[in-house]
């Protein structure tokens, strides 16, 4: 690297504005030496502590970028130097985890400031100037926004995401106004940090349309399109998830809702084009822009346009665990620092969602089968006796299981859960049980109890009053026959019943839906294991 070609002080100046430090230090550029053989390698770059000087090997650097990416490596050594002399670190460290947050920190002002010449560079400067912004009032939104890179296409009419970048027509963006252009990448943004791009989906175009929905039940979007109330009037529509209104969605003989055809987007760019002087830019749009912009409009709003945008939205979006598993990442970062921003509290309960698995009901009854498997020993003649061969019968382990299924019938139960639960019920039969005794109870066990030796048809319900789980645990506990195993169906919507540590250890909650399990849970989990069942 010609040494000449990095300015010292410019090199430090821009240190300095990264993170202001207490402390004077030194940058000297020289060349290196090898280091010892147990290490291995060559150093580019070291920090003194005793003289604050930071050194870069010039005959180890190729460019100026990476001679700023070693002083800022070694500048990092110099401010934990200073949090350690100043009390905000007990004990020195060297590459631990606080150096190297505070490394990536300083590597993240960089690429706002525009130190770095990166593949980030955009077209609109108010890109630039959200992610400033965004530097302090939204952490996890820039962190979200830095991950991917930032690209202009003209070929697509509005914005999108997925592959690992953000692409938008500058044409569109430019009949935006700085708020418009922030709500839009500001969706764009948590649509990635909910990982919807990087799924599989049979429909592109209707798990675009059910991301926007769960956009709009999670936070208050001025104009993206798409809404629960497009397309559904009722109650239990709203304040759903990403899965439900896909599965939704993929009900509907015309998914695209006839009071959007035409885009939203599209009205909200006629009224754009008339606010354009007030834009933060400050400068009007010249009587070509305009014409450009009415063609763009014209085009949008012709007959059956806007189902395509579903479609064109989705195109670059396709399974990808790499991204899935950056994009988890992230908000494990913003969650271990609080590092949320202005997201409402339903968002971020929504963005940890994506970090705990999905739990397969089936996987859990058929684990828990196992895990109550009892066998009882019958002589046979088709196995020899291990002491006198053939000559005696030998002895084969009969396995069974011997369940006692409760249902919960107290009124917070809907019919069309019952039917839910009894459908779960006759699959046992797929894992080899022969008979179950099905118990339903509300306050009290309501009789008969009875045993069911194959899939049910018809189920008759008693009960409808409240909620106690105490009535069928006794049941199981002090049954003439003890069971194997007791499985639980219910909301959870109940006191904490007492158990056996043994009975504990027999015990599986099934919960109607998934809001249900993550609200009992915690206490479902001391009292066995726990997981939902939903509607397939």
């Amino acid at each position: 690297m010609d040494v000449e070609s990095v300015n010292i002080k410019a090199l430090k100046a821009t240190l300095i504005d990264l993170q202001p430090c207490q402390t004077d230090f030194t940058i000297e550029i020289c060349a290196g030496k090898k280091v010892s053989p147990a290490s291995g390698g060559y150093k580019l770059g070291d920090y003194c502590y005793a003289t604050h000087i930071i050194r870069i090997f010039s005959n180890r650097i190729s460019s100026a970028k990476e001679a700023l990416e070693v002083a800022i490596h070694e500048y990092a050594h110099h401010l934990m130097w200073e949090a350690f002399h100043f009390g905000k670190l007990k004990r020195r460290v060297g590459h631990g985890k606080p150096f190297w947050d505070c490394y990536h920190q300083l590597v993240q002002v960089a690429k706002i400031k525009g130190v770095f010449n990166t593949a980030n560079d955009v077209e609109d400067p108010r890109i630039q100037e959200i992610t400033e912004s965004w530097f302090i009032l939204e952490p996890l939104l820039m962190m979200g926004l830095l991950s991917h890179q930032v690209k202009t296409n003209r070929t697509i009419r509005t914005l999108r995401c997925g592959k690992g970048v953000i692409e938008y027509n500058p044409q569109y963006a430019k009949f935006l106004t700085k708020q418009q252009l922030e709500e839009r990448l500001r969706a764009e943004v948590i649509r990635l940090l909910l990982c919807h791009p990087y799924r599989h989906y049979n429909d592109r175009g209707h798990a675009y349309i059910a991301s926007n929905i769960t956009l709009n039940e999670n936070y208050n979007f001025a104009e993206l399109m798409f809404k629960a109330t497009d397309y559904w009037r009722e109650k239990e529509y709203r304040n759903q998830n990403f899965e439900f209104y896909y599965r939704e969605l993929n009900k509907l003989e015309f998914p695209f809702p006839p009071d959007a055809e035409g885009d939203h987007e599209s009205k909200g760019n006629q009224q754009n084009v008339a606010e354009q002087p007030n834009d933060g830019v400050g400068q009007k749009t010249s009587d070509k822009d305009n014409q450009g912009g009415t063609k763009q409009q014209t085009d949008m709003d012709e007959p059956g346009a806007g189902a395509s945008i579903p479609q064109e939205a989705a195109a670059l979006w396709e399974a990808d665990d790499f991204m899935d598993q950056k994009m988890k990442e992230i908000i494990e970062w913003a969650h271990t620092t609080m590092q949320w921003g202005t997201l409402p509290g339903n968002l971020v309960q929504t963005l940890m969602a994506t970090l705990r698995p999905e739990i397969d009901y089936r996987k859990v009854l058929s684990a828990f089968r196992a895990s109550v498997l009892s066998s009882t020993k019958m002589l046979t003649r088709f196995k020899p006796s291990r002491r006198y061969g053939f000559n005696y019968m030998g002895k084969k382990n009969e396995f069974t299981t011997r369940l006692l299924i409760a249902v919960d019938v107290s009124g917070s139960i809907s019919d069309k859960e019952i039917r839910l639960f009894y459908s779960v019920v006759n699959r046992f039969f797929k894992y080899g049980i022969e008979t179950m005794d099905v118990l339903q109870f509300d306050s009290e066990i309501k009789p008969p109890v009875t045993t069911i030796k194959k899939a049910e048809k018809s189920i008759k319900v008693h009960g409808r009053g409240g909620t106690d789980f105490q009535p069928a645990i006794n049941y199981f506990e002090t049954a003439k026959k003890p069971y194997d195993g007791l499985i639980f169906f219910t909301d959870g919507y109940a006191p904490q019943p007492k158990m056996k540590p043994n009975t504990i250890r027999r015990t599986v909650w099934i919960c109607s839906n998934k809001e249900n399990y993550h609200e009992h849970k915690e206490w479902m989990e001391k009292c066995g294991r726990c997981c939902w069942v939903k509607e397939e």
